[in-house]
């Protein structure tokens, strides 16, 4: 795939995001008006969705397939050796440093991740909302709590080339109209069900489908129709998305749902730079 220097800038806006979101970080010290930088995790999605599924429809119309073997292999390599570091680092620490019930909390979390089910595993265990809070005893116990996000990404490639090579030799004709289905129904599902579970909005898969799919999506119609030509274009889109994302992160609603409606905008944002 050719270099794209946009999407790794978005990845350095996204990893600015979540740094600063893990730092507890806020506009002059006041958690009323907190800069939403958990929407760096929303960003990694589309981004995500947006090249798995170049790479699997390009492999899909040059061979009429997609080799799951090789697919997940290459999955495999690029992130299992970084999280198996981090796990094996984290261990010998945990076993030094926590007792008898938090280790077990621990050592659970630690067979979550390795099995990308840590969002599933967390969302039954703390509410993400309500009982996550620092401290070196707690940093421990939930110290893969971040790979909630790997989990769901995970969770979506273990699916995802199915569902392609499905609809492709079964409804290729409606090809665009199912995933943008499929995208607002999972839109409204993380809207709806976000006022009463939170948690599970938040963690679980279902209610971030819709944010990989708008990557999906993007990546299908560059595919089929090519990419824009118009200098114009391709210069102003960029800044839209740019502010798009810029003003849905100083906007200070303490009732928005996320995700929900209103993360449509930074998705958006994503997808036009």
């Amino acid at each position: 795939m050719k270099y794209r220097p946009e999407i790794d800038g978005l990845r350095a806006i996204a990893v600015t995001l979540v740094l600063l979101q893990h730092a507890a970080f806020t506009i002059a010290g006041s958690a009323d008006w907190s800069l939403r930088t958990y929407i760096g995790v929303d960003i990694f999605f589309v981004i995500s969705g947006y090249l798995i599924t170049t790479l699997l429809l390009s492999e899909l119309r040059e061979t009429g397939t997609i080799n799951f073997w090789h697919f997940y292999e290459r999955r495999a390599r690029r992130i299992l050796p970084a999280l198996f570091f981090v796990l094996l680092a984290f261990i010998p620490v945990a076993f030094a440093l926590l007792d008898g019930a938090q280790l077990k909390t621990f050592l659970l979390s630690v067979l979550s991740a390795v099995f990308f089910g840590s969002n599933i595993f967390f969302y039954f265990e703390s509410h993400y909302f309500v009982d996550v809070h620092f401290g070196v005893d707690r940093a421990f116990v939930e110290g893969f709590l971040h790979t909630w996000s790997l989990a769901i990404e995970e969770q979506f490639y273990l699916f995802f080339p199915v569902l392609l090579i499905l609809v492709n030799r079964f409804f290729a004709r409606f090809f665009l109209s199912i995933f943008i289905v499929l995208f607002f129904l999972s839109l409204l599902f993380s809207e709806l069900i976000g006022a009463r579970h939170e948690d599970f909005n938040y963690l679980l898969l279902p209610s971030r489908f819709w944010e990989l799919l708008a990557g999906a999506i993007l990546a299908y119609v560059e595919l089929k129709y090519g990419k824009i030509r118009r200098p114009f274009l391709n210069t102003v889109m960029p800044l839209v998305g740019l502010c798009l994302i810029g003003g849905y992160l100083l906007q200070y609603r303490a009732d928005l749902l996320h995700p929900g409606f209103a993360t449509f905008i930074p998705v958006l944002g994503t997808v036009l730079i």
